[in-house]
Order: structure tokens, then C-alpha cells, then sequence
């Protein structure tokens, strides 16, 4: 299989894992999971967090996702890896509409959970916070089992023990590793996937936006 269609593979199983994740299909999220985290969590312990934090009244929605691939594929002996930036939007309810010393507090405490990678501001009309996240997740094909997806702050945040990668991936992304600066926009993007040209070059693709809204709690899979 040439490069071009090697991408093309990737790009589809990344536009299923992306569409689950927007759809609440959490079956179809577990599927495209990397399994070796289900030596950390049993697959029936993420099913039922997952269902959790999804119907939780406290949780923030995400109201957009982008997903873009970040870098060429790379060899590994037991198959390929890349890494996938994703761009995340979220809003969140306000517990305290009410008292605007709390919500401050809460918008330091959101943007700490976040991450130096995202930005977070409170909408004092709406009562709601406005969150904007970039991260990135490591996209793995091993055999033919068809590509699969961890967060990269998981797998790297796993103990010598309990490493989730592969020591080759986990050794290339550390020292390679950047994340971008977010950019924080007031204007929806669309949904969209780098493919390569037949020599290898980028070419970007889009397709209308994706959005949708999804609760959720601060799990990275």
C-alpha cells in the first residue's frame, strides 16, 4: 500500500473516532481505543465513567472539535504511528451565575485543569465558560488491526509499569514532542484532515463543519 493510501486509511478511521466522539458513541469510541490502555481501566470500567461523564449536568459540552493529522507517518517495528492535534471548544454552565468572585476563581481553576494549551473565559450574559483546548493524540496501527487512538498526556503520564506505548514511540514522541500555541477564535472551523500527494506533501482537506454537543468530564482516552 502506497503512502497516499495509507493516509487515506488513517484519515478515515480518525473521521469515525472524531464523529463517535461528537455522536456520544461510546461502543464506536471504545473500538478505536488503543487496548493496552485497557490494562490500566477495564473496558467496562471506561464504558460506565464514559456514560457518567456524559450525562453529568456539571460536565462541559463541547460544541466543536477539530482533528488534524500532525506529522508523517513513522515506522515502528510492529507497524506505524503519527500524531493527531485536536482542537476542542467547550462551554460549561455556571454553578454560580450569581457570584462573579466564584466564577473568577473557577476560571483560574479551569484553565489550570486545561492546561497551558488552552484558554478559558466566562460570558457574564450566558452565565456560561467558554473553553478552548488544543491536545494531542497518538494515533498507532499495529498489524491489521486498523488504526488506534490514545491521548498523548495519558500514555506519557503512564508509569515505567504501566507504559502504554510502545518503548519506540514512547522514546521519539518524548524527545520530539511540541505542542502548538492555541488560537483562540471566535469563528467555527470546519472539520478537516491533512492528506499527502502522491509525493508525500501535505494537502489540506476539509469538508462542512461537525458540531455537536457532547458532556463530558476531564477524561483523556
Amino acid at each position: 500500500m502506497g503512502l497516499k493510501e495509507k493516509v487515506k486509511v488513517l484519515n478515515n478511521d480518525l473521521a469515525n473516532y472524531t464523529q463517535a466522539t461528537l455522536n456520544n458513541d461510546i461502543n464506536t469510541i471504545l473500538e478505536y481505543t488503543y487496548p493496552a490502555i485497557f490494562n490500566l481501566i477495564a473496558r467496562e470500567d471506561m464504558q460506565v465513567q464514559l456514560e457518567e461523564a456524559m450525562n453529568s449536568e456539571q460536565a462541559p459540552k463541547i460544541t466543536k472539535l477539530t482533528t488534524t493529522i500532525d506529522q508523517p507517518l513513522q515506522n515502528f517495528s510492529n507497524g506505524e504511528y503519527t500524531t493527531i492535534l485536536a482542537d476542542t471548544s467547550m462551554v460549561m454552565k455556571s454553578p454560580y451565575p450569581e457570584n462573579s468572585e466564584l466564577n473568577e476563581i473557577l476560571v483560574t481553576t479551569l484553565k489550570t485543569q486545561m492546561g497551558e494549551n488552552s484558554s478559558v473565559a466566562y460570558d457574564t450574559e450566558k452565565c456560561v465558560f467558554n473553553i478552548k483546548k488544543t491536545g494531542q493524540i497518538v494515533a498507532i496501527q499495529e498489524g491489521d488491526k486498523g488504526w488506534k487512538f490514545v491521548d498523548y498526556q495519558t500514555a506519557m503520564n503512564a508509569s515505567a509499569e504501566e507504559q502504554l506505548l510502545p518503548e519506540e514511540i514512547a522514546q521519539a514522541l518524548f524527545t520530539k514532542k511540541i505542542y502548538p500555541k492555541v488560537k483562540v477564535e471566535s469563528e467555527e472551523k470546519p472539520f478537516s484532515l491533512a492528506d499527502y500527494d502522491i509525493e508525500g506533501n501535505y494537502i489540506e482537506e476539509s469538508s462542512d463543519s461537525i458540531s455537536s454537543l457532547l458532556d463530558i468530564e476531564e477524561m483523556h482516552i
